[in-house]
């Protein structure tokens, strides 16, 4: 008799994320998903659930800009229509591990799955209940929301550690939870030369500018900064606010500051060279800014918001500078700082880039999932 030697099969990942994300493709949470996915990917075949009927009426919802009134009836409409999709890519695919990215309409998905025995790792990137509290009753059924998926998931991996204290407190199993930060690809950041310039220093932000990211106290900061340093320049890779146009009028700096708008991330991060002190001004409690891990790998020198989840990413004096969250006074003094001691700022741009690679990468958070979930790469 013939002995047959069998094929082994291939290991494979169901990716499962809100199909809004693929829509914005400059936004940091697909920059966020697509490095997850290409980490996953040297380990194991990874696939997105194909959506067509779902994807198709949020793809004619995008193009009339933001959705309001009927526009957000069928954004809706469609994103409950990707939830069977999803479930039905599951059972074609029967992969060894599904990983969600955790957003409200998907937990009826995950209970399910979880019924038909598959093995469950959830990324939260923030608790959906808080982000979006909504009134009366709505904030008690997400909040129970929140609840089934941390607990259906057999592991949960948050992006800070400030984060994961917050599921503790709301009844997770602390053993179930994982932090696991963001991070980079080494091999898109090879080591520059950058050397800081002290006489026309550029300071610069990469991000979209929102609320909370504090962009009109770094104008302000930068304009104190202006005064000492009439060389100075400020670089805002990202669009422009009403409140960050009004700061830049009344101060008269139109001729100091440069706004690029909204470009592809690729084309950012070439910008990002021309930075000698990159800044994160504020930020939320518990996030994990991509923006952080990218200057560090670029070498940049570092001004950021003290929050619980940056100061877990950077030390203070070491790899950075923490400061006041959204503080004019404190972003300008440390500005001072840096300007009158280029040695510093280079000390710490160093040892910005050696922290990134040592310890935050897709890689590492690719294989520390699989790990939790009992799985073994070739």
């Amino acid at each position: 008799m013939t002995s047959v030697s069998r094929v082994p099969k291939p290991l494979r990942l169901l990716y499962v994320a809100d199909l809004r994300y693929g829509l914005h493709a400059r936004e940091g949470g697909n920059v966020h998903i697509r490095a997850m996915q290409r980490a996953f990917s040297e380990f194991m075949e990874v696939v997105e659930p194909p959506c067509p009927l779902g994807l198709g009426i949020l793809r004619r919802v995008s193009r009339k800009g933001r959705p309001t009134g009927m526009g957000k009836l069928l954004q809706s409409l469609g994103l409950a229509i990707a939830m069977p999709e999803k479930l039905l890519a599951y059972l074609r695919l029967r992969p060894d591990l599904v990983y969600v990215r955790h957003e409200m309409l998907d937990v009826p998905l995950i209970a399910i799955l979880r019924l038909f025995g598959a093995r469950i790792a959830l990324e939260v990137n923030g608790v959906v209940s808080e982000e979006r509290a909504g009134i009366g009753p709505y904030r008690s059924w997400r909040r129970l929301l929140d609840l089934v998926a941390f607990h259906a998931s057999q592991n949960v991996f948050t992006v800070s550690a400030y984060l994961k204290g917050r599921l503790v407190l709301a009844g997770v199993s602390p053993e179930s939870i994982t932090v696991t930060h963001n991070g980079i690809h080494l091999e898109d950041f090879p080591e520059g030369d950058h050397a800081f310039n002290r006489e026309s220093p550029t300071i610069g932000f990469v991000g979209m500018g929102q609320a909370w990211h504090g962009l009109p106290s770094l104008i302000r900061a930068f304009d104190e900064i202006h005064r000492q340093y009439p060389q100075a320049h400020l670089l805002v890779v990202g669009p422009s606010t009403p409140e960050m146009d009004q700061e830049i009028a009344t101060r008269g700096l139109g001729d100091r500051i440069t706004i690029m708008g909204l470009i592809p991330h690729a084309e950012a991060l070439a910008a990002c060279e021309r930075i000698d002190i990159a800044v994160m001004p504020n930020s939320n409690q518990h996030g994990s800014p991509l923006k952080i891990f990218e200057y560090m790998a670029l070498s940049k020198t570092i001004v950021a918001a003290n929050t619980p989840a940056i100061a877990e990413i950077l030390d203070d004096g070491v790899s950075g500078l923490l400061v006041e969250p959204n503080s004019s006074p404190a972003l300008a003094e440390a500005f001072r700082r840096l300007l009158a001691d280029p040695d510093l700022a280079e000390k710490l741009a160093r040892n910005a880039r050696r922290r990134v690679v040592e310890r935050f990468t897709w890689r590492g958070n690719a294989l520390t999932v699989l790990e939790r979930a009992g799985i073994s790469p070739d």
